[in-house]
């Protein structure tokens, strides 16, 4: 229980929570901020949850925090959907034209679940906004 997460995965350790604090006082130490601003981060990362939230709490500004892969996920996921989309939709009509049977059933699967993966994606990344906006303390 007292060993640190390597991969910023699951519930956020002790360990985790003091290694942001010592960050904190740290960038106290350099001048990066004053003493209010590192009690107030001080604050935000004894009561963090995520390693999100943690993230922002060392930074000290909700977008400092932000990893570009979770930017960038929702466009990369929504490209590639459309394209295997627009791949199926293609197959699905040379064979419709080929040999006559137009069943729907597999296309409609096969661009529903890609719509659900690339909707849990963009959830993610709100999920993560919505948690680096409260962290931050605006709504």
């Amino acid at each position: 229980m007292g060993e640190t997460n390597r991969f910023r995965l699951g519930r956020v350790t002790e360990l985790d929570r003091h290694l942001a604090a010592t960050e904190i006082e740290y960038a106290r130490a350099r001048g990066e901020c004053g003493d209010e601003e590192a009690a107030r981060r001080l604050a935000h990362a004894s009561v963090a949850t995520t390693h999100a939230a943690l993230r922002v709490a060392v930074a000290g500004r909700a977008d400092a925090a932000v990893l570009p892969m979770v930017e960038a996920a929702p466009r990369v996921a929504g490209a590639v959907w459309a394209s295997v989309g627009a791949v199926n939709v293609v197959i699905w009509l040379l064979i419709g034209a080929i040999s006559g049977q137009w069943d729907p059933t597999w296309l409609f699967w096969v661009l529903l679940a890609g719509a659900v993966l690339v909707g849990g994606i963009w959830g993610v990344r709100y999920w993560d906004r919505r948690i680096r906006a409260a962290v931050h303390g605006t709504p």
